[in-house]
């Protein structure tokens, strides 16, 4: 079954790290949301079936030195264990997982 020219279920978002200030990013309570929203069933109020996933665009601009403002900020250098806040978010925002979780997953061997 195809809905919009693409499989059911087969659909990517994507979405791009960095500081708030510029507006062709996306910010950070929009992938919070948008991750939320793609995970929930086909309803009246949600006519796009779930969808397959999110891709993070950019994977190593997710890190603070990127993504905090002003950039390159001392305190925010890479590697900074508050790295990587946008993909926590996408995983947060469609498996519900909480922070023990994630930080039990990436420490896992």
């Amino acid at each position: 079954m195809k809905f919009g020219g693409h499989a059911l279920g087969a659909t990517l978002h994507c979405v791009q790290a960095g500081p708030p200030e510029e507006e062709w990013m996306t910010h950070i309570k929009e992938v919070e949301e948008l991750a939320k929203w793609v995970v929930q069933p086909q309803s009246p109020t949600k006519p796009t079936p779930p969808i397959l996933g999110m891709m993070l665009f950019t994977f190593p601009q997710d890190i603070q030195q990127w993504t905090h403002w002003p950039q390159n900020s001392p305190g925010y250098k890479y590697p900074n264990p508050q790295d990587h806040e946008w993909q926590r978010t996408i995983i947060r925002g469609m498996y519900g997982l909480q922070e023990d979780a994630l930080s039990a997953a990436e420490s896992a061997p």
